[in-house]
């Protein structure tokens, strides 16, 4: 899959730079194999903001299918959070540092049945280190006995607050293995997150999700009363033969 997202600035539109752009992505996508099967399909793939109508218009134009749909979504903190129990057996303790390797291991296999999961490369741990927002007394994060069953690993962006003259917090990296779920855990995780980014003085939290999560995200993120702010519209078409670049 060769994922593209362009932009033309408002001055320059409806004059072909869009398509002549689109058309330099799918040059550099026929360039670059990803696959070492030959017989490996190749998927064009990008994302397109409700708002973005003319983006739609060339994605259609250019025989891009609409394939999936995701939401943004905000949780006024103001509102009251509720108090949830955790599941009989699981506590939440403080994340520390050497517990960081065990977490991600514990969402990566948590996040093997979403939509379009490939599996996390070595590189994928480094980057979650280096990540620069995450905050491990943010961090909720659920064990039974030695096993992580589910975490919410929540963080500040404050360099984005300051720019967009806001105080949010995200609740994001929101997983449960499949042995704990169906049994409110992912939903007392959260409530704990949204209390912890209350007390640091944030009036909202944001979070992404696939509108078709196979999961049940959206339904738990709509009891804990988030709303949905922003829609994307996930396009996809096969690459064409290089002989009709």
């Amino acid at each position: 899959v060769h994922l593209h997202r362009g932009y033309v600035h408002p001055g320059w539109r409806r004059q072909g730079v869009g398509t002549a752009l689109l058309h330099h992505a799918w040059l550099r996508a026929e360039a670059r194999r990803l696959a070492t099967a030959a017989e490996a399909p190749r998927i064009l793939a990008t994302f397109q903001l409700e708002s973005e109508t003319g983006g739609h218009t060339l994605m259609r134009r250019a025989g891009y299918e609409p394939i999936r749909y995701s939401f943004d979504m905000v949780r006024n903190l103001k509102a009251p959070i509720p108090t949830l129990p955790l599941p009989e057996g699981i506590e939440v303790r403080p994340a520390l540092a050497e517990h960081r390797r065990l977490i991600w291991e514990a969402e990566r296999e948590a996040f093997r049945d979403h939509w379009a999961y490939a599996p996390w490369p070595e590189e994928a741990y480094q980057r979650f280190l280096e990540f620069p927002h995450y905050d491990l007394s943010l961090w909720r994060v659920a064990w039974e006995g030695d096993q992580v069953a589910g975490s919410v690993l929540s963080y500040i962006n404050p360099s984005e607050n300051e720019q967009h003259q806001r105080r949010r917090g995200h609740t994001e990296d929101i997983s449960v293995r499949r042995p704990w779920r169906k049994r409110g855990l992912a939903r007392a995780l959260i409530s704990q997150g949204l209390e912890a980014l209350k007390a640091r003085g944030m009036d909202e939290a944001a979070l992404a999700v696939d509108a078709e999560n196979l999961t049940g995200a959206l339904r738990v993120y709509e009891s804990l009363d988030f709303v949905v702010v922003k829609k994307w519209t996930v396009y996809q078409r096969r690459l064409p033969d290089a002989g009709d670049l």
